[in-house]
């Protein structure tokens, strides 16, 4: 009879039990579902900061000189003097004629970025390039490392966060350049935000890529202009999009012919072993769990 009385009064117990469990598990989700949301919008507010303060508008009536002031391009004067012949350009005579509407003509000079390449290169000694997609959030400065374990987790100014900061692995030449230039960044998949890689996914569909099929990626050797050619869905193991260099023209077109194979869509932009690309990576899980990636590649014009 004492049992009985003991076993009747322990299922509330027991039940209560669960649910305050119940409750205290959906609260931790919950809770780190904020937290995650809080340090993304953190990571976000900090890369806008910086963006905005490593770039300075360039008013209509700018010298040459003026724009070369606020951006550092290495060899800006042989580039323009190529596009311009008619134009002297020098520190002690600059040309009013040329002007800061006329610059943004030469798209492969001076390109809506306007990001100071030197103040970049001060905050961080891995920086090498500056990448922007025109009317997408994707407005990053990116570096160049083999510690990519680090650059998953933190940002540019070394902030620990999951936002990360875009990253090209060592083997990649910015200089020479490589044949294919490869960029990797955080989807931030369960977040509202469009912060990093996050905006690549608009790329599935063709009506975007049509209205933002142009790159920007302003380098400390240069500044480039690239036209998407190809978005693709594949596994991390399928085969290596990020290969820098090739050791024949034959290799480099049989990577060219996959990717163009296995576009989503076909853009109708040529490409040759001839050309440069950029390749942006990164992860999808809607495409496959474990290893999903969203590739979309870009050659230079």
């Amino acid at each position: 009879m004492p049992r009985q009385w003991h076993t009747k009064h322990r299922s509330p117990r027991t039940a209560l039990l669960a649910v305050i469990l119940l409750l205290m598990g959906v609260a931790f989700i919950v809770g780190s579902l904020w937290l995650q949301e809080s340090e993304i919008s953190a990571g976000a507010n900090e890369y806008s900061a910086m963006a905005n303060e490593l770039k300075t508008p360039i008013e209509t009536g700018s010298t040459v000189n003026e724009v070369l002031t606020i951006r550092y391009v290495p060899d800006v004067d042989q580039q323009l003097a190529t596009l311009f012949p008619q134009t002297t350009i020098c520190p002690e005579a600059p040309s009013p004629a040329m002007t800061a509407s006329a610059i943004s003509t030469a798209h492969s000079t001076v390109t809506d970025t306007r990001t100071d390449l030197a103040a970049c290169k001060a905050v961080n000694s891995d920086f090498v390039a500056w990448l922007q997609i025109p009317g997408t959030d994707v407005d990053y400065p990116v570096v160049l490392t083999d510690n990519t374990a680090y650059y998953l987790k933190h940002t540019f100014t070394g902030e620990k966060s999951i936002i990360g900061c875009l990253f090209s692995l060592g083997r990649t030449d910015y200089e020479k350049p490589s044949a294919n230039i490869a960029i990797y960044g955080h989807h931030m998949r369960r977040s509202r935000s469009t912060t990093m890689f996050q905006p690549l996914h608009n790329f599935k569909k063709a009506d975007y890529r049509h209205s933002h099929a142009t790159i920007y990626l302003d380098t400390l050797y240069g500044n480039r202009t690239y036209t998407v050619f190809a978005v693709i869905n594949k596994r991390e193991r399928d085969w290596d999009a990020a290969v820098a260099d090739f050791v024949s023209t034959e290799q480099y077109q049989a990577f060219l012919n996959r990717a163009k194979e296995w576009s989503l869509y076909d853009t109708g932009i040529p490409v040759t072993t001839d050309d440069r690309i950029l390749t942006l990576i990164t992860c999808d899980r809607g495409y496959h769990p474990d290893d999903g990636q969203l590739v979309v590649m870009a050659v230079e014009q």
